[in-house]
């Protein structure tokens, strides 16, 4: 069947966009074609270098995703800032069975800009 185990550890130097206070970040993740099974951490609040330190599980279902999307959001009173995103190849993933990285975020498609990093371990079990 197959299954990804994302461990988000934690997000380092997380672009502020509040003001007057650092951001309520969370991140979410989803494998690419598969928007369905969208899965979120808690918020932390009040921190640009937040320690999430939880496991995310998806069930692949007999395929293999190509990529994972990560998205770092500011949860806001209404609604959310975008903080950034990243597309991870899981290709590392499959071959050695497991991986950990510091994901790079952009601030949208294309973006050269660095809106700071988040920490994954990733394991998968066939």
């Amino acid at each position: 069947m197959g299954r990804l185990t994302v461990e988000v550890l934690e997000g380092r130097h997380l672009k502020n966009e509040d003001i007057g206070s650092e951001d309520d970040a969370y991140v979410e993740l989803w494998l690419l074609d598969d928007q369905k099974d969208k899965q979120r951490t808690k918020v932390v609040n009040n921190s640009n270098n937040p320690k999430w330190n939880e496991t995310l599980v998806f069930d692949l279902g007999g395929k293999k995703y190509d990529y994972l999307q990560v998205a770092a959001y500011d949860k806001d009173p209404v609604g959310q800032d975008h903080i950034g995103s990243a597309k991870v190849n899981l290709k590392n993933v499959y071959d050695s069975g497991e991986s950990t990285e510091w994901i790079t975020l952009a601030p949208g498609a294309g973006g050269i800009a660095i809106n700071g990093l988040v920490h994954l371990k990733m394991k998968y079990e066939n």
